[in-house]
């Protein structure tokens, strides 16, 4: 997690609004997943975005401010999980920019039932997830099914 300088430092480069819904989808990640880390990407795809990783290394979100006074909030677990998109990809659909993005100017106008349920499922997406990829490496190195 940035220290709390590091977030204010984040901060100083967005607009109020933007520092606000920032806050607000940060909070309820960090309620939800205690343990992530949370670093300011320097890569190609998230350059600038706050990225948040569960323990172990999966990408989880991303977050951060963009041109035009907008927000942007990548979801890997909406993009995972047919079950999370079958219920809320209406509820987000006039704000999703991708697969797994939304872009927004104010985080009161986004579907906050559909927000909490895809970051409230990310820890149960990551335990999936862990043991899909567990089960394939022992699907490789035996040859078979893992049973």
């Amino acid at each position: 997690m940035l220290t709390d300088e590091g977030y204010r430092q984040y901060q100083s480069q967005c607009t109020e609004e933007q520092a606000a819904n920032i806050d607000a989808i940060r909070n309820l990640i960090m309620q939800v997943c205690p343990d992530v880390v949370e670093v300011v990407d320097e890569g190609k795809w998230f350059g600038g975005l706050l990225t948040y990783t569960m323990p172990g290394g999966m990408f989880m979100f991303a977050l951060g401010p963009r041109s035009g006074g907008f927000t942007t909030f990548h979801m890997m677990a909406f993009y995972g999980s047919a079950k999370l998109r079958e219920r809320n990809e209406a509820p987000l659909k006039k704000f999703l920019t991708g697969k797994s993005c939304i872009k927004f100017k104010n985080y009161a106008d986004l579907p906050e039932a559909s927000i909490h349920d895809i970051i409230d499922a990310s820890p149960e997406f990551v335990r999936i997830a862990t043991e899909m990829r567990a089960n394939r490496k022992k699907k490789s190195r035996n040859g078979s099914a893992a049973e």
